[in-house]
């Protein structure tokens, strides 16, 4: 507890009207919920200030006024005025902005617990837990507010699954207990408490639950009373005695009517007297039932509370493990762990490349040695020209053509063993031809699927059919592309190649709409080419999610490039970003530029320490 807390605390309860408490039961002093109306803003600080028990309660907090960030918007809606009045736009434009500045320093030195409404819920849960082992008790405040001074007829129902948590960690029941708090009679009306009963599920009493703290909320217990007291005041007037002679007959006569009554009771209590006689027979059997049931009933209570320390100790020992992880939350774990595992993938990708590289260059720089080892032995092996020498070998080559000759003369005798040959042949090239056709027909085919065949473009079948999701990506991406270029660019697929002898089918150009010319994607600048990779990747994102039956992309990160933009590129780009995180998906950017840091609310900060590893710090 703050010192400013304590200060205020005590400067309200000076200057403010006293608050009277009544209570339907004694307080039985265990840990207890307390569970109030909000009106308006004055029922939380009537609770933390008038209330006799405010120094043993923790209250829970709505974290959207403990921010100065949210605290704005949420005032605007909760609390302060009634909507329409004449003086709301004046309220709008300074009460929210004069809250957020004084209320965040006061709640967060106040004995609170901050309320969260996502995946932070489970830390309200834990410090709640803590608050009711230490002896304390928690005050929350689970209507819906509607208005200034008015409150809903239902209650928000997920809070009671601390009743359960309580149980298992304890083996004990949490008392609840319904405050109605009376600004015009400054009264805590607190109602008629309802236990929580462990042995049963939350479901199978929630709605009683939520019936009886709804009715305590609205006073309506308190309301029955008095209005049965009035009724009671209204059936006995104060007799007067000119009227009693009057009246006495008429009270004779209800006199013998109610010693009828009387006598018809007296029968049958000694009926009931009678039946009461035979149970008594019966007594003792039942007391030996009931004395097995209880040594049951013992041994079960001792098993349960086995388990209950045991699931005290496993509570204990998971919140130790929670507070071991080195992220805040399931979330941000994952987000660290598809972070590691595309680096991952992008350092192993690269890793490949380079021993292919490596490879290939090995080899080629190996076959280049062997062939320039050759050619040097074969320039030191050749002898200098002889002309005598070759004569010689011409003649030697001149009777060698004789000899041929002779051995042609031999193989046209041999010409006539090979026609008959040839005939077998000739069969057996017929059924070639057939085989040749039929292969032709399919090299036809894989051709066309391949995209090889001669004088056409060359577009395989596969490409062919992407082009026209690429098309679709192509229309999803340049609506990105135009906002962040000024309207200047827009990709296109060209339509054919350069000449027919490479593929074709996904190549882009980009038109250029201020001089209405088409040209390359390669003649693009630095920040050109990431503005139109980023529109791609937008588009591809985008076509996914259409097409892709009910997948969700949550998530995408965009690793630098925004280096090379200039100011209003750099902010082209961040508005189409904006555009879609502006739903249910979170983009992260990773870069050094200094300038992000002033547009972007959420950072997570990577330094660098001198011995060699990184610290991480998150700015929400």
């Amino acid at each position: 507890m703050g010192r400013l807390y304590r200060c205020l605390r005590a400067v309200v309860r000076a200057v403010t009207p006293r608050m009277t408490t009544t209570w339907e039961e004694p307080f039985s002093g265990n840990p207890s919920v307390f569970v109030c109306n909000h009106v308006g803003a004055f029922g939380p600080i009537d609770m933390v200030v008038k209330f006799p028990l405010r120094d043993e309660v923790r209250v829970w907090c709505n974290e959207g006024i403990m921010n100065r960030k949210t605290c704005p918007a949420y005032v605007r809606q909760d609390y302060w005025w009634k909507p329409g009045c004449r003086l709301e736009p004046l309220y709008n434009a300074t009460l929210p902005y004069i809250a957020a500045a004084v209320l965040p320093p006061i709640l967060q030195s106040a004995p609170t617990i901050p309320v969260y409404h996502d995946a932070r819920v489970m830390t309200t849960m834990r410090q709640s837990m803590k608050a009711l082992k230490e002896g304390k008790h928690l005050v929350i405040f689970p209507e819906q507010p509607s208005g200034f001074g008015e409150h809903h007829s239902w209650i928000n129902t997920g809070w009671l699954n601390i009743c359960t948590m309580f149980y298992r960690a304890t083996g004990k029941n949490l008392t609840l207990y319904p405050v109605h708090i009376d600004q015009k009679k400054h009264c805590f009306e607190v109602q008629k408490p309802v236990m929580f009963d462990g042995n049963r599920t939350l479901e199978e009493q929630q709605d009683e639950l939520v019936k009886h703290l709804a009715a305590g909320l609205r006073g309506q217990l308190g309301a029955v009373r008095e209005a049965l007291a009035q009724s009671c005041q209204a059936l006995t007037p104060p007799l007067d005695p000119d009227t009693l002679a009057e009246t006495l007959p008429a009270l004779r006569a209800a006199a013998a009517r109610d010693a009828e009554a009387l006598a018809a009771q007296h029968t049958a209590q000694q009926q009931a007297l009678s039946a009461l006689q035979a149970l008594e027979a019966g007594l003792p059997a039942q007391e030996e039932a009931l004395r097995r049931q209880q040594a049951d009933i013992q041994e079960r209570a001792q098993e349960l509370s086995a388990r209950a320390a045991r699931c005290a100790e496993l509570d204990a020992e998971t919140e130790r493990r929670a507070q071991e992880l080195p992220h805040e939350n399931r979330a941000a774990a994952q987000r660290a762990l598809v972070e590691t595992r595309t680096q991952c993938e992008a350092l192993q990708q690269a890793l490949d490349t380079a021993r292919e590289r490596s490879s290939a260059a090995q080899s080629v720089l190996a076959a280049l040695t062997g062939k320039r080892d050759a050619l040097r032995a074969q320039i030191q092996a050749a002898p200098p020209a002889d002309i005598a020498a070759l004569r010689t070998r011409r003649d030697a080559l001149t009777v060698r053509a004789e000899q041929l000759q002779r051995q042609i003369s031999t193989c046209d005798a041999r010409l006539e063993q090979n026609r008959a040959a040839r005939t077998a042949i000739d069969t057996r090239r017929q059924q070639h031809a057939a085989v040749r056709a039929r292969w032709q027909w399919v090299h036809a085919l894989a051709a066309t699927a391949n995209g090889a065949v001669p004088g056409k473009e060359k577009i395989m079948l596969e490409t062919y059919i992407q082009t026209a999701y690429f098309d679709r990506i192509l229309g999803r991406a340049n609506t990105r592309l135009l906002i962040m270029s000024g309207g200047q660019y827009e990709l296109r697929r060209c339509a054919r190649a350069g000449d027919n002898r490479s593929q074709t089918g996904l190549e882009l150009e980009v038109i250029d709409h201020y001089n209405g010319t088409a040209r390359s994607v390669k003649t693009l600048s630095g920040g050109e080419t990431f503005a139109a990779s980023l529109s791609l990747a937008l588009g591809l994102s985008d076509e996914v999610q259409a097409t892709a039956g009910g997948v969700q992309l949550e998530a995408m990160f965009v690793d630098e490039g925004f280096g090379s933009l200039d100011s209003e590129a750099l902010q082209q780009a961040l508005a189409a970003l904006v555009g879609v995180s502006g739903g249910s998906r979170i983009v992260g950017i990773i870069s050094h530029v200094a300038e992000l840091k002033d547009r972007i609310d959420r950072q997570i900060i990577v330094t660098k320490d001198r011995s060699g590893g990184s610290r991480v710090q998150v700015q929400a």
